[in-house]
């Protein structure tokens, strides 16, 4: 924290030597002073209040990014105001995720729950979970329950004592698997010509067109590159 009158501060967390001197006053005017005594002691700076977050890793593969999977891990640091790395017991540190769309800087953000964008990760019910790693929080197990296919914005809230700090990452979510399906019909003749309604109609022997197919997962995301 900031220095107050007679004390002192600590730019960076570690183990300092203090050193004390005890110094006679010169006896004589123009006579050095003289060095009594002196004692060494080691102290153990610690890190400050909680200040920032740094998302230091995101753990992801093509499965993960998509509905209904899970995000493997994300590593978080807690760090006070000089950027020392906090460490901290994950029971007394209390973590929340939250997604909306991703909006570019400067536009009106939007709202998770308008968007749809649903994650589930609550370690205290047994939804994912939150480990101590080294220096950091690792957060494991946030399934993408449902949304759009899009970029999203993910927002990691972390309160430690009285001190709450926020953090937005971006990550890019894929549609799910497959769900459902329908026949696109194009128009059967010259441009503008409307598509057929009703089933389609074949004489024998005459060859079958091109059929689409239109594939969407459960929350009616298109599914691109399928195999």
């Amino acid at each position: 924290g900031d220095a107050a009158p007679q004390q002192s501060v600590f730019s960076q967390a570690g183990t300092y030597k203090l050193r004390f001197e005890v110094w006679r006053a010169a006896l004589s005017e123009g006579a050095a002073p003289a060095k009594v005594a002196s004692e060494d002691y080691s102290l153990e700076a610690t890190a400050g209040e909680l200040h920032s977050i740094q998302i230091e890793e995101m753990e992801l593969n093509e499965n993960d990014m998509r509905i209904g999977h899970m995000i493997t891990a994300i590593t978080l640091r807690l760090c006070d105001k000089a950027g020392n790395a906090i460490k901290v017991d994950s029971s007394k540190v209390h973590v929340e995720v939250a997604a909306a769309l991703f909006t570019e800087k400067g536009a009106p953000r939007t709202d998770g729950a308008a968007d749809g964008c649903v994650l589930a990760w609550d370690p205290k019910n047994g939804k994912g979970c939150i480990r101590a790693d080294g220096d950091n929080l690792r957060l494991e197990d946030i399934f993408i329950v449902s949304g759009p296919a899009a970029k999203w914005r993910i927002r990691f809230s972390v309160t430690l004592g009285d001190k709450t700090v926020s953090k937005n990452g971006t990550i890019e979510i894929r549609h799910g698997e497959p769900a459902s399906f329908s026949l696109i019909q194009r128009p059967s003749e010259g441009e503008g010509a409307a598509a057929p309604q009703g089933p389609l109609e074949f004489t024998n022997l005459q060859s079958l067109p091109t059929l689409e197919w239109e594939v969407k997962d459960v929350c009616d995301n298109v599914c691109t590159n399928l195999d």
